[in-house]
């Protein structure tokens, strides 16, 4: 079966490969379903940068309009502004706990298929693991991206 052909200037490729670290010219069992998930992966990184972004700014404006409050009415008891501060940090919290948690499992995902590789010992013959290959073989089709920037062997 013939590769799917992506273009390195697609707007799914920068997600996967900017935001999500997903390389698939260097790897060597690039495939839809694992590009899939890496697109979806920058989808959830835009989100919540602009959500992050959103409260920020509505932090900033609502700060501002405390202050400007407090100029022309005088001492002003918001709580507002200290709520809003929570929220960022709760907000930012969340953020580096989700992507801390994608970072860490790419990595142990790596680090055990690299144990198997390098010592070419095969992978434990489980149901689970062999179900998934055979149904991943079978459904997910290899992908290829072309553009400006090939990868040199």
């Amino acid at each position: 079966m013939k590769p799917l052909v992506f273009k390195e200037t697609s707007w799914h490729y920068w997600l996967a490969s900017d935001l999500a670290g997903y390389n698939a010219k260097q790897r060597w069992d690039a495939n839809l379903c694992d590009y899939t998930k890496a697109v979806f992966k920058g989808c959830v990184v835009v989100a919540l940068l602009a959500m992050l972004a959103l409260g920020l700014l509505y932090w900033v404006g609502i700060t501002l309009a405390w202050w400007v409050a407090i100029a022309v009415h005088g001492f002003i008891d918001a709580v507002a502004p200290q709520a809003l501060t929570m929220v960022l940090i709760v907000g930012g919290a969340s953020y580096v706990i989700a992507t801390g948690s994608i970072k860490v499992s790419d990595y142990v995902k790596a680090k055990h298929t690299s144990k198997y590789r390098a010592n070419n010992i095969a992978a434990p013959d489980w149901f689970i693991p062999n179900a998934w290959r055979a149904l991943k073989e079978k459904t997910c089709v290899r992908i290829k991206i072309e553009g400006t920037h090939e990868v040199d062997d």
